[in-house]
């Protein structure tokens, strides 16, 4: 097929799925309704048709299609960049550094505040990718991939450690792993990242602590996830204090997986 009709093809599919996707729902809508409310018709099913696209699909449809063409780029740029076709936000860290961007906006009360949040989360993003790159730059040579990868994903150390991959072991310069916490460490790390959101109040209870050693096995960056996962909880929610069975509630419907 010519990419002139694939790309018509496409555009005509997306829109066919953008106009399905106004009429399918928990509540279901007739097209006859939405046709008589556009051409004036002030019958219940054609105004309460027209309210519910309206105030509510519409918004969504134009969230979830601009959302999805930002992570299509990005994702492409990262592809680029590690020369993989597999490469994804999580090898860099830059997930890990937005949530910590949402824990702190979290910390300081701005989470109520979509701009805000939304720019600290962007700009943890963007702070850790940073660090990776200049983790990964060698003097004043070019940035490889492969250096890349390892500075943002710890685990390949492992597999790093086999004879197979002595060569490439032997061609890495600087090497920084941090271990796992104790429980007293990792009660002692969630507090210091309070006191750098600029915050003494304790927020989680001592059972809600050992939830999450018990969850994350003491590994940084699965208590930062438990952490944000429950901060996040905690203001949708309302809640100023935060205890083990909300720690565990979110481990469990949320982040199962996330610590193998």
């Amino acid at each position: 097929m010519k990419r002139p009709a694939l790309c018509a093809l496409i555009f005509f599919g997306l829109a066919f799925l953008f106009l399905f996707s106004l009429l399918v729902g928990s509540t279901p809508l007739a097209p006859g309704d939405l046709i008589a409310a556009l051409l004036g018709s002030e019958a219940p099913e054609a105004v309460d048709a027209l309210e519910t696209i309206l105030d509510f699909r519409l918004p969504l449809l134009i969230q979830a299609f601009f959302l999805g063409g930002l992570l299509a780029i990005s994702g492409a740029v990262l592809q680029a960049v590690l020369q993989n076709p597999l490469a994804e936000p999580y090898i860099l860290g830059t997930s890990s550094g937005a949530a910590f961007g949402l824990t702190l906006a979290s910390a300081l009360g701005l989470a109520p505040y979509f701009w805000l949040r939304s720019l600290l989360a962007f700009a943890g993003g963007m702070f850790a990718m940073l660090l990776v790159f200049v983790s990964a730059r060698r003097g004043k040579a070019a940035l490889s991939p492969l250096a890349l990868i390892l500075s943002g994903q710890t685990e390949l150390w492992e597999k790093l450690k086999r004879q197979s991959y002595a060569a490439i072991r032997q061609r890495i310069d600087i090497q920084c792993v941090v271990g796992r916490l104790d429980r007293a460490k990792t009660a002692e790390y969630i507090a210091s990242q309070f006191d750098y959101a600029g915050t003494d109040r304790e927020i989680f209870t001592e059972a809600a602590v050992d939830e999450i050693y018990k969850f994350s096995g003491g590994i940084p960056r699965i208590i930062n996830k438990t952490c944000t996962e429950s901060l996040m909880y905690g203001a949708q929610n309302r809640k100023t204090i935060l205890d083990d069975r909300m720690v565990k509630l979110i481990s469990e419907q949320e982040l199962i997986g996330g610590a193998s």
